[in-house]
């Protein structure tokens, strides 16, 4: 059961236990996402104060260095992950209790691909370091971060397949102390990191906190495997091989048509006259939007491998329940936290520093592409549990080509250009994605919903 609920007055413990009966499907969700939002509020709160102290020390320029950095990185960190984490999380809560050795075998083929993939992703982005800095970025002076980063990039990496069998085991206590944990080594050091050593310290203090991060998640996850009884065992490994192909590939591609896009519509910015700067103000801004879209962020956490569990059972009535019950509760919370952080928004940029102050309205635009984005998380989710990959992969080339042009089209305006290009963007993905899950999915039978080889149970899909 939750644990807030012992806390409330009798009378209301037993009307909440009567709507959260023991084992339902409520409260699997109720008790997943209160402590998905426990670590992931913890975790971002702290990333939010490590991102003012950075920005207060850096200034404007040195805070866009650091966000075009952390950019760059995340355009090879799609590669460098190969979506493990999403189809660790899938594919252990599908068969966690009806395959617990096929679970096994799948932790530890994406452990070892993890290890392999991020290590020669790391590799070339440690050799291209000096050439995007010259010519992509125009910052030269820029190398020694950059290569720096390729570490943090191989943590991050193996971080991403850590957290996918713990999420598909649904161990969403022992995520939220993980998130927890990581916050609080990194807000020391990011504070030491870049009081001493500026921008060097801000990238060498980042890469140390997911490091330790990382040693303290695989302990923790060894751990969790053997109380649910699940083997690591190695042999067989290469039968787990084509999940690769059919789940991870296209993951990977529909990554790869947002991070890049993401990368690219940065450098139309940074490439403008006081580029930088501009970069600086809307690095800020971005960082509510991704506070912000923490909320769908532990909705996916709970609900992706709830409703991989569920389809894999044939249940699809319970699962569009979920799925409709989670996009109502999402944009309920968004549309109130993002109107209350619009109205402080000129005191919140203001903590930045005083130069931060007039990017408020940056701040706004981000929030309400937060709010987008979390709607479409919830439609990505029921589209990851039923196994469509590649047409997930469809609606983010749309996605990627909609942020391109639109960033082009709007470069000259600056910070405000940009944040607008990611409303637009955001705004038509949503569309284009429900019309997907309705006219795709929901009007028509779910069919094999699982790529496991095994078809559900035959049903109504509405």
């Amino acid at each position: 059961m939750i644990p807030i609920i012992h806390w409330l007055p009798s009378t209301w413990q037993q009307r909440l236990s009567q709507f959260l009966p023991a084992n339902s499907l409520r409260t699997r969700f109720a008790r997943g996402a209160f402590w998905s939002l426990i670590g992931t509020a913890a975790a971002q709160a702290m990333n939010l104060l490590c991102s003012v102290v950075t920005a207060r020390l850096l200034g404007k320029t040195g805070f866009g260095e650091l966000g075009m950095i952390l950019s760059t990185m995340g355009l090879f960190g799609i590669f460098a992950g190969l979506g493990l984490g999403l189809t660790t999380t899938k594919y252990v809560a599908e068969f966690r209790t009806r395959d617990p050795a096929r679970a096994g075998r799948i932790i530890r083929m994406s452990s070892g691909v993890a290890l392999l993939s991020g290590a020669i992703t790391s590799m070339v982005f440690y050799f291209l370091s000096s050439y995007l800095a010259s010519h992509a970025i125009a910052a030269p002076h820029l190398v020694g971060e950059l290569q720096v980063a390729c570490l943090l990039l191989f943590f991050t990496a193996l971080n991403g397949a850590q957290m996918g069998p713990l999420a598909g085991f649904e161990s969403f206590r022992l995520i939220a102390q993980l998130n927890l944990a990581q916050g609080i080594l990194a807000l020391p050091l990011t504070v030491a990191g870049v009081y001493y050593w500026q921008l060097p310290g801000a990238v060498w203090s980042r890469t140390a906190a997911v490091g330790l991060g990382c040693l303290i998640n695989h302990l923790a996850l060894r751990r969790e495997a053997r109380r649910m009884k699940i083997p690591l065992a190695m042999p067989e490994l290469r039968e787990e091989l084509p999940l690769l192909w059919r789940f991870s590939f296209p993951a990977v591609l529909a990554g790869a048509m947002t991070a890049p896009a993401m990368w690219v519509a940065n450098t139309f910015l940074v490439n403008r006259p006081n580029g930088y700067a501009e970069m600086g103000i809307f690095s800020a801004a971005n960082q509510w939007r991704t506070a912000l879209a923490f909320f769908p962020t532990v909705l996916s956490q709970t609900t992706t491998p709830m409703l991989a569990n569920i389809l894999g059972q044939g249940a699809k009535r319970s699962a569009l329940k979920l799925m409709f019950a989670a996009i109502a509760i999402n944009g309920l919370i968004l549309l109130l936290a993002g109107v209350g952080l619009g109205l402080f928004s000129p005191w919140i940029m203001t903590q930045y520093g005083k130069d931060f102050r007039e990017g408020w309205p940056v701040m706004v635009l981000c929030l309400i592409a937060a709010g987008l984005t979390g709607v479409i998380s919830q439609l990505g989710n029921f589209i990851v549990a039923s196994a469509r990959m590649w047409p997930g992969f469809l609606t983010n080339v749309g996605q990627g080509l909609a942020l391109i042009i639109s960033a082009w089209a709007l470069s000259s305006r600056g910070a405000w250009g940009l944040a607008l290009a990611y409303v637009i963007t955001y705004f038509a993905h949503l569309l284009w994605t429900t019309a997907y899950v309705y006219f795709g999915i929901l009007n028509r039978n779910l069919g094999e919903v699982s790529q496991s080889g095994e078809s559900p149970k035959p049903g109504p899909a509405s």
